[in-house]
């Protein structure tokens, strides 16, 4: 029997990881230019982990905090805005890692506002980090260790951005009881009826495969396309299986995003009650 893979270190890592990387890219580069005037700019890792980085990866390409690092570093001596991170992460012992993990790279840009907090991130808010615009990662192990929440979202600068990881569920989405399931067409509801900006939409992307992975970005409608081009690429970086991405985007096409949620989160027999 094949050995479980450990909880964030799965074939599906180096996809998220480089979605990751290609959102916060972009965000980041428009901000040399910087058109909005945006004064700072807060990068919030709701589930940082223990900042080990991804076989075979190097610290800034192989972890979330250091693909967030990445970016600020490049805020910070490229640009004129104020480059924040904050990092949470729940568990003591993994935080006491994450905090090694940093400490241990010896380069870190000492401009970069950086902040790493052994916290629930769930009871973080806006109020507490004061920013005009602001990009938010969560990626939760278990659909119970969900993070946004109504109030936080509430609370973001209009200029906010997000992905986050769906499905979370090595053993197969399907496997969990039904009204355990139907818990994360509340959790993407909460985050689209969070998207008051004309100019904001959803894109959900599953990227295949029997545990039903998937991601939810919010960002720019301008973006479509590009983002659309990303998701696709980082499905193709999935290491041992093989990939059929789909694709859907809220305001463009509500019924694709509701029939994607669907696919998703229902059996087969389920949605053919539906």
């Amino acid at each position: 029997m094949a050995k479980r893979a450990i909880v964030g270190k799965s074939g599906v890592t180096p996809c998220k990881h480089d979605l990751l990387n290609k959102l916060l890219g972009r965000e980041v580069g428009t901000l040399k230019a910087n058109k909005l005037g945006i004064g700072d700019y807060l990068i919030v890792d709701l589930t940082a982990g223990d900042g080990v980085p991804y076989t075979g990866k190097e610290f800034r390409k192989g972890c979330s905090p250091g693909i967030i690092l990445h970016h600020a570093e490049y805020l910070a001596t490229q640009t004129y805005v104020q480059a924040n991170v904050l990092l949470l992460e729940k568990q003591e012992a993994t935080f006491l890692e994450l905090v090694a993990n940093i400490k241990s790279q010896p380069d870190l840009n000492c401009d970069v506002l950086l902040n790493v907090f052994c916290r629930d991130s769930k009871s973080w808010g806006f109020s507490e980090s004061l920013t005009d615009a602001a990009f938010l990662y969560n990626d939760p192990n278990h659909i119970e260790d969900w993070c946004l929440t109504p109030k936080m979202l509430a609370s973001a600068p209009k200029f906010t951005t997000s992905l986050s990881t769906l499905g979370c569920n090595v053993g197969g989405m399907k496997r969990l009881d039904l009204d355990k399931r139907e818990l994360w067409f509340d959790r993407i509801n909460m985050v689209t009826s969070s998207i008051v900006q004309s100019w904001h939409d959803a894109c959900l992307l599953s990227v295949g495969g029997a545990d039903q992975w998937a991601y939810l970005v919010t960002a720019p409608t301008k973006w479509r396309d590009q983002i659309t081009s990303d998701c696709l690429a980082a499905a193709s970086k999935m290491e041992g299986r093989e990939a059929d991405p789909q694709i859907a985007w809220f305001k463009q096409d509500p019924a694709a995003f509701l029939a994607l949620q669907q696919y998703l989160f229902l059996t087969k027999a389920e949605n053919a009650q539906l």
